[in-house]
């Protein structure tokens, strides 16, 4: 079993990255350049699911309040609590395995690297080319990136890499959650009763900017600090990526997000009907997407004796006044 999966691994995941960083080598004359561009390849080949991933977690992030409300209303009943969870993810389109699916893409190509760099430290011959690509079983580089790094050498030894990796950890972390664009969440209903609650995300939204700002850059940093310098180029150029990658996406996609909370409402059947916890007011005017907050979530009575439906609340906030002085303007 194990050498099976061995001989899997070879083939689909170290033998490609070792021909196309052969074929690389003999465009740039360069391994440095060789691994940076092989790792900018491999991001644009995940970028659609980075895309899909980043809007689906805002997705997430605007049905927050209703999935609370969920937890609540199931509170004591376990079960029934796992089942109309996957029935409200079903419901609104909502998948969980794009981040899985990236992280595990990102080691993947990641560990054939450290494989490829750790086989050269140890002075191993590198055999596994294609015979339609090279006359040739062995590749054949040199171990000096730019002119002065040795990959086969531990990132320690150039201390300066495995820091710049960690800074552009911490980079990363403080656009995501204080410099970039912040989504505002719509408010949920008050819970009738004093009970802790099952799911605070207040709390938990603290916690993983606390671990995205300092924890994450400081296990970033130590696990650079180790590893063969080959591999550590690699990180570093995927950071860097990360970093323009998450810019670019969270402003190219901030008008869309607000649009989201309409595309939630018709998506959910359950919007129009007399239920008021299942009504999210999609009232959104796409001209102003860029300053309208996203709207709360509203109560929709109606009344069984007249058959009469009250007028919908509108925005209850403050900047409900400034959004609509600043269309008469327009």
């Amino acid at each position: 079993m194990w050498e099976f999966l061995g001989w899997l691994y070879d083939q689909i995941v170290y033998r490609p990255q070792l021909n196309l960083l052969e074929l690389l080598y003999l465009l740039t004359n360069d391994i440095g350049w060789s691994i940076v561009i092989l790792s900018v390849l491999i991001n644009l080949l995940l970028f659609p699911l980075f895309s899909q991933n980043y809007l689906n977690s805002q997705k997430l992030r605007l049905l927050q309040p209703k999935l609370r409300e969920l937890q609540e209303k199931y509170r004591a009943n376990p079960i029934e609590l796992i089942n109309q969870t996957k029935e409200f993810y079903r419901k609104h389109d909502l998948k969980n395995g794009h981040a899985l699916l990236i992280l595990v893409l990102q080691i993947i190509f990641a560990s054939g690297l450290f494989y490829l760099t750790n086989n050269l430290s140890q002075g191993k011959q590198l055999t596994g080319l294609y015979d339609f690509l090279f006359n040739r079983s062995e590749a054949q580089f040199n171990n000096l990136a730019f002119g002065l790094l040795e990959i086969n050498r531990t990132a320690s030894d150039y201390i300066w890499l495995p820091i710049l990796v960690g800074l552009l950890s911490y980079l990363l972390g403080m656009y995501m959650f204080r410099w970039g664009p912040q989504i505002p969440i719509p408010e949920a209903k008050k819970p009738a009763t004093n009970e802790p609650q099952l799911l605070d995300p207040e709390v938990f939204q603290k916690s993983l900017e606390w671990q995205s700002i300092y924890f994450f850059p400081a296990i970033v940093f130590l696990t650079t600090y180790v590893i063969p310098t080959g591999v550590a180029i690699y990180i570093l150029t995927t950071s860097i990526v990360a970093l323009a990658r998450q810019i670019y996406i969270t402003h190219f996609y901030k008008d869309q997000i607000y649009l989201l909370a309409e595309e939630i409402a018709k998506s959910d059947p359950t919007s129009k009907d007399d239920d008021p916890s299942n009504n999210l007011e999609a009232d959104i005017n796409p001209n102003l997407a860029t300053t309208q907050p996203i709207p709360t979530l509203v109560q929709n009575k109606t009344s069984t004796k007249s058959g009469k439906k009250q007028p919908k609340s509108k925005l209850t906030n403050n900047l409900a006044k400034k959004v609509k002085q600043k269309a008469k303007t327009k």
